[in-house]
């Protein structure tokens, strides 16, 4: 996570592939929460239909919801499975941690 620009790294380092189409990613910040849909993972990943290892994903909070991010900010981050609504990762991170490096897809 880069803080100064408001935006979240989210790398695919190991697991399975997955489906853009059947998961969405849940950002809280300080008790609010934010959805990045299926659709905005398909785009952000440059039209691509799966999240592949290696593939990052880059979250601007400011730009998508208008959320600016400061030092200190409680973040939580879900990958959540659209058909069954199960959360398959969550990460913790803080605006301290400039990269979130050890997400892990499932």
């Amino acid at each position: 996570m880069n803080a100064q620009n408001e935006t979240i790294y989210l790398e695919n380092s190991g697991g399975e592939f997955i489906d853009t189409e059947s998961f969405e990613i849940a950002v809280n910040i300080n008790e609010n929460r934010s959805t990045y849909s299926s659709s905005q993972i398909y785009a952000n990943l440059g039209n691509r239909s799966v999240w592949e290892l290696g593939d990052i994903i880059e979250i601007n909070t400011f730009g998508e919801w208008g959320i600016d991010i400061k030092e200190g900010d409680e973040i939580n981050v879900y990958l959540i499975d659209i058909p069954s609504k199960e959360i398959i990762q969550n990460l913790k991170i803080s605006s301290e941690y400039l990269e979130a490096s050890n997400w892990t897809a499932p």
